[in-house]
């Protein structure tokens, strides 16, 4: 996006909610993120709400849904903790060797098909 954070000494912020010090106003006190939540909720699309902490707590939670009350919203709330289980870990292994052998056969098509298209030049 090409901005960048002001380097601020003694403010602090969180992971989950770390201090906007873009030099910018609209950045900084929450203008843009709150227009974005807003356009948000007026798209079917699929929405992450990452702030764990207001996740977390219930009439944050709330507060937070009720922006998306149309009937084509699914609410649907995770907390994933730990180390996954084996079973989980053996299809995402099997889900990511499945996508990597897809891309090289693609790539093995394209590499045959330019191949053929140079033996016909010649």
């Amino acid at each position: 996006s090409g901005i960048f954070r002001q380097k601020v000494p003694g403010i602090k912020g969180s992971n989950d909610r770390p201090e906007m010090n873009f030099g910018m106003p609209h950045l900084d006190d929450g203008t843009v993120k709150q227009i974005l939540q807003s356009a948000a909720a007026a798209q079917q699309r699929d929405i992450l709400f990452l702030e764990v902490r207001n996740n977390l707590l219930r009439d944050e939670r709330l507060q937070a849904l009720r922006r998306f009350r149309l009937p084509h919203f699914k609410k649907v709330a995770k907390v994933l903790v730990g180390q996954p289980n084996d079973d989980y870990l053996q299809h995402l292994h099997e889900e990511l060797l499945k996508e990597k052998q897809e891309k090289v056969f693609a790539e093995f098509q394209q590499k045959r098909q330019e191949h053929a298209e140079l033996k016909l030049l010649e």
